[in-house]
């Protein structure tokens, strides 16, 4: 389980950042990952859909990242 091994690796004071892709996440998941990389001093960085903006947050940061003008000329959008 992916969210298993992202536990993990959180609470490993030697890993500096964890990097993942999660479209459903519920609120007691989330905590149990914002409590290991508390745990681990690790900066956890989890890569959402804009659809679920409005789903309540443990995050202490929310950015939210569009592609710009000169992205969507180049692909022709």
């Amino acid at each position: 389980d992916h969210l298993w091994a992202m536990d993990q690796v959180l609470r490993c004071p030697g890993v500096a950042a964890v990097l993942g892709w999660q479209e459903k996440l519920d609120g007691r998941t989330f905590r149990r990952l914002q409590l290991a990389a508390e745990q681990g001093g690790t900066l956890g960085l989890l890569v959402r859909p804009a659809s679920v903006r409005q789903e309540p947050s443990w995050a202490e940061v929310r950015l939210l990242v569009e592609p710009g003008p000169e992205f969507l000329q180049a692909e022709g959008g």
